[in-house]
């Protein structure tokens, strides 16, 4: 009995725990970099986000825009445009002014480098 307690315990916290990244990524991010992996071509697309407190995202493309809700699983930024599907992009670095990560765009892996304005 004192296992179930203990394990139920256990993942209430686990569950309750807030992801660090959440604090860190919250502002406005520009794109330093962004280069496709498999030939190191750059691509040169703007991507600029927006992250707030309350959860909600948005990226502007130029052309067009996305916003939605984000949050954290471990190290992969879910995100879910309005009336959309989820999307998810592996986290390879975050500090409180550069965020590197790694994307799966139509088939190719791309690194993009945002700086916080």
């Amino acid at each position: 009995m004192k296992n179930i307690i203990l394990l139920a315990s256990i993942f209430v916290f686990i569950g309750c725990s807030e992801n660090p990244y959440k604090k860190e990524i919250l502002g406005e991010w520009s794109v330093h970099s962004w280069v496709r992996e498999i030939d190191m071509a750059k691509v040169k697309q703007k991507m600029d986000f927006v992250f707030t407190e309350d959860g909600r995202y948005q990226i502007d493309y130029g052309s067009e825009k996305e916003i939605g809700n984000f949050w954290f699983v471990n190290d992969d930024l879910i995100t879910h445009e309005d009336g959309m599907t989820k999307k998810s992009v592996k986290v390879v670095l975050l500090r409180n002014d550069s965020l590197l990560m790694r994307m799966n765009r139509s088939g190719s892996i791309e690194s993009v480098l945002l700086l916080k304005k």
